[in-house]
């Protein structure tokens, strides 16, 4: 079955969804992303996106590789990162405990935390904040509007034929692109002010 560009393998058990897993174990690796994944300028080139590809080709594999390597040459990053998690963990549960008996919004604390472990991971310093959003408003909203895009699909996805004459789909690529670029760009022009900071990460970040 294909629902728009996603082909859709439907078995009639348990025991042949396994049989056929096990045949066609490659062509069952590749990965679906909306067409808005594609339509961000230098996706295309980015080895991050070609690991996410549809086909588990050659570049499929080498990407992974690529990929791994790098993460596998971050130990000082990775040992540093795991201290910096669990110091925005601990940031979260005291939050949490002071608001004991009020109206939390789980979603959005679990955005600033998550979105705290990785800029401390790079950048050693917390991105956003739990009480009012200040600074870090445009970041939440970003975060948002990057979740609707990823769970809405649009129209080539539903009719892959208009792939060629997507220009919606494009634009909303670029204004995505800006806005990333936007926020990412402060955060990048301090990490490399760091000395202690691996070349890697940087690397780990442009793919």
């Amino acid at each position: 079955m294909r629902l728009g560009g996603q082909l859709l393998v439907v078995a009639s058990s348990p025991a042949t969804a396994k049989a056929i897993l096990k045949t066609h174990d490659r062509v069952f690796s590749g990965r679906f992303l909306l067409s808005i994944c594609y339509a961000i300028p230098g996706t295309l080139q980015s080895y991050t996106m070609r690991s996410t590809s549809t086909e588990c080709s050659g570049m499929f594999e080498y990407a992974n590789c690529i990929i791994m390597d790098l993460f596998s040459s971050l130990r000082e990053v990775e040992s540093k990162g795991k201290v910096r998690k669990e110091k925005v963990l601990m940031e979260m549960m005291e939050y949490l405990v002071e608001k004991e008996g009020e109206v939390v919004k789980l979603d959005d604390v679990l955005k600033v935390t998550v979105c705290n472990i990785f800029a401390n991971v790079v950048a050693s310093r917390n991105l956003l904040g739990y009480e009012g959003w200040g600074n870090g408003q445009m970041v939440k909203d970003l975060v948002d509007e990057i979740g609707k895009m990823m769970a809405t699909p649009g129209l080539v996805d539903l009719f892959p034929v208009l792939r060629r004459v997507d220009f919606w789909g494009k634009r909303d690529g670029k204004i995505l692109q800006r806005k990333v670029m936007c926020v990412w760009e402060g955060i990048l022009k301090e990490g490399r002010s760091r000395k202690s900071v691996d070349l890697n990460t940087y690397i780990l970040l442009i793919t």
